[in-house]
């Protein structure tokens, strides 16, 4: 097992080859920001936005096509028009017309009812999206229908699909009325959410209907389920108000996004011979209390089982791999709720998971292993030697944690995997060099406040932890935390002990606690902190020229002893002599 099986977000090392935060989980329709330009007869990426280059423009019966001609056919690039029914020519420059391009009639709000010539093949991305359209037939030569193809046809009752079709994309006919449709036999593939948000019932009498015998699709109990050689794989839950899953015999996969957003869902028992469980199968899920997983999953996708409301958690007995943030829970990663998972169990018999100090972890053969997620409510969290990652999120929202010490061994840390939120007080950071025990030790303490959380999620969002970045978070923290006494001691101590302190932060450090002298002296008095004095003047911020400031305004605060002791400096240390001071 290597690191590239975990597929971390972050791309600070050669391994980490996906960004959780970027990119799209796979099955999501997406309508990327740009459009590339494509010649006819040039296939995209069924989520791909494209543009055509037109090169023959045309108008017939008011409306305008825009159409790009060429290899011996002809794709409608775009059509305005503000009639309410339009019959699509078969011909254009005496080529036939094969094919409707991406967002070609998205523009045609009015548009009610719509011919295609017999030809066309191919109805591309977001085509008649948010179109008027009532019913729509299908060409009897159609073979696919694009992502999003009728997205948004509020008013969309009605479609009859042919016999040639062979794929029906993502969210095809999502957001429509749909009241009803057949699956024909020929279709290969159904794209996720294709019918979702519509008027088809999906249990008891279906009105999506798919015919027995078909060779790559069967509906039973509110779920799409397709046919594979190793057996059924759920495409998706389609019954939005499923409160417990029981899945069929010979079910070999969970396909991804399967569950997602079925916010109604309880429980989901998972029948043995499971293999798979794809990228947020169960996303979104937030009254999901309880999953039972066999022993024959071997694989778990990422986000899995994100934003779900998982208590306990018993790892499979074959279960080999697992995406990034697949157990995080409770909605955290959008920082709504709290973690929801509190206990996890692996069996003996798991060659590649286990529980080490309340974490659950992955090893990586000779590597080490991944700090997957941490289930415990200790105040002091220990990172054990043998973990040299930390996945995503796999921290997140622990606030119980005040204490933690780590290690130079972990070489990489995912995105957000020590995000305590805003409960960390310090890290101590043990150097070990490749020996048993640890021959150096560093500690970083965060200032209070908000100061202080931000800098420790600086110190832990770079991909690997930097010691002299690390330093560079906390003192620039220091400087700019509001709390004159925490702030003026801080300041004080890292003077007086500057490990990895720079000249520009010493300087700013003497800078600010010459201009703030007077409030200082006071918030030490105040605090009792009054060593705080010699260490002023040890600093050299008290000197011959301001400790008269200082004293005055000790004593115009009452700080009798932080008067006394200045006073003392002054004539043992700037040789003044004795004199009558009101206090």
């Amino acid at each position: 097992m290597n690191i590239s099986q975990y597929k971390p977000s972050n791309t600070m090392r050669e391994d980490a080859v996906e960004s959780l935060s970027q990119l799209p989980l796979i099955g999501e329709a997406v309508e990327p920001a740009g459009r590339r330009r494509l010649r006819p007869g040039e296939s995209s990426k069924s989520n791909e936005a494209v543009s055509l280059e037109p090169n023959v423009v045309l108008e017939v019966d008011g409306a305008r096509y825009e159409c790009s001609c060429g290899d011996g056919r002809v794709v409608v690039v775009k059509c305005d028009s503000t009639a309410s029914a339009l019959e699509v020519p078969s011909e254009i420059a005496g080529l036939p017309v094969m094919e409707i391009g991406p967002h070609a009639f998205c523009t045609c709000y009015l548009l009610k009812q719509v011919a295609l010539p017999g030809a066309v093949s191919a109805i591309g991305s977001y085509a008649f999206m948010n179109t008027a359209l009532a019913s729509f037939d299908s060409p009897e030569n159609l073979r696919s229908i694009g992502d999003n193809a009728f997205y948004k046809c509020n008013r969309l009752r009605r479609v009859s699909l042919n016999d040639r079709l062979e794929r029906i994309g993502a969210n095809a006919f999502r957001e429509t009325a749909l009241e009803e449709i057949d699956v024909p036999l020929s279709v290969e593939l159904i794209g996720l959410d294709a019918f979702k948000d519509t008027k088809l019932v999906y249990t008891d009498q279906p009105s999506l209907r798919i015919a027995d015998g078909h060779p790559y699709y069967r509906l039973e109990l509110g779920g799409l389920y397709r046919l594979t050689p190793e057996g059924l794989e759920l495409v998706q839950v389609l019954d939005e108000n499923t409160v417990d899953f029981e899945g069929p015999n010979g079910l070999a996969a969970i396909g991804t996004r399967a569950f997602a957003g079925l916010t109604l869902l309880k429980h989901a028992h998972v029948p043995e011979g499971v293999t798979h469980i794809g990228d947020a199968a169960f996303k979104g899920c937030s009254r999901l209390t309880d999953v039972s997983l066999p022993d024959s999953v071997h694989s778990i996708g990422k986000q899995a089982f994100c934003d779900t409301a998982l208590r306990s958690l018993r790892i499979p007995a074959s279960l080999e791999s697992v995406g990034a943030a697949a157990f995080y829970t409770g909605g955290s990663i959008a920082e709504r709720f709290n973690r929801t998972i509190q206990q996890v169990s692996v069996p003996e018999e798991n060659a590649h998971f286990y529980l080490d100090h309340d974490i659950l972890c992955w090893k990586r053969s000779s590597k080490g292993s991944i700090a997957l997620l941490y289930v415990g409510d200790a105040e002091r969290v220990v990172i054990p030697p043998n973990i040299t990652a930390i996945g995503a999120y796999a921290f997140l929202k622990a606030s119980c944690v005040r204490h933690l010490v780590i290690h130079d061994a972990i070489d990489f840390i995912d995105v957000g995997g020590l995000d305590f939120g805003r409960g960390l007080a310090d890290v101590e950071y043990l150097v070990y060099d490749g020996n048993e025990q640890p021959v150096k030790r560093y500690r970083l303490v965060f200032p209070p406040g908000k100061a202080g959380w931000q800098a420790a999620r600086q110190v832990f969002s770079r991909g690997s932890f930097n010691l002299a970045y690390a330093f560079a978070a906390v003192d620039n923290a220091i400087l700019i935390t509001q709390d004159v006494h925490y702030r003026s001691k801080a300041m004080l101590e890292r003077l007086k002990d500057p490990v990895m302190l720079d000249d520009h932060m010493r300087e700013a450090f003497e800078k600010k606690l010459a201009r703030s002298l007077a409030s200082t002296v006071v918030a030490f008095g105040q605090n009792g902190y009054h060593q705080g004095i010699d260490l002023l003047f040890e600093a050299g911020t008290l000197t011959a020229d301001n400790i008269d400031g200082a004293i005055e305004a000790a004593a115009a605060s009452g700080e009798v002893a932080v008067v006394s002791r200045l006073i003392e400096i002054k004539r043992t240390s700037f040789q003044a002599p004795l004199f009558d001071f009101e206090l």
